[in-house]
């Protein structure tokens, strides 16, 4: 969470982590978040798929990334997994595809309850909003 105080007056409360990077991004603009150069951007959807690679040889048949132990890990990677709910079928990614473990542990993941339930009933809606907002243009490579 991050509090700033709009240009208008008041406060604003963050709450969303994405958005709060996108929020440091444009307000302090050293050093960049985000690759300057959009090919660049684009090549980061490769290298996810590389993080997404090793995370399927290190993973168990168990539901979480420390066996049957939820653990920070899985907590951080819970977020990123709910974005690509959120999106579904809109973007043409091919992320997991032939990634079973990791496909098996990213549904454990939203089924469990405290990450379910830590996001607001509406928070799929809000995101998509965001994105609308911010014209952000989805890429995949």
């Amino acid at each position: 969470m991050l509090k700033v105080e709009p240009e208008a007056g008041g406060e604003a409360v963050l709450f969303e982590s994405i958005v709060i990077c996108e929020y440091l991004e444009d307000a302090y603009h050293e050093p960049n978040i985000h690759p300057v150069n959009p090919l660049m951007r684009t090549a980061k959807a490769s290298d996810l798929r590389k993080k997404l690679e090793r995370f399927e040889a290190i993973l168990s048949g168990e539901p979480y990334f420390a066996g049957a132990i939820f653990s920070m890990v899985d907590a951080a990677t819970a977020l990123v997994f709910r974005y690509f709910d959120i999106l579904g079928d809109d973007i043409p990614h091919d992320f997991f595809n032939g990634l079973p473990r990791v496909t098996r542990w990213r549904q454990a993941l939203g089924e469990r309850p405290s990450v379910r339930d830590a996001a607001v009933a509406d928070y799929a809606v809000r995101f998509r909003a965001h994105l609308k907002d911010h014209q952000a243009l989805l890429a995949v490579s």
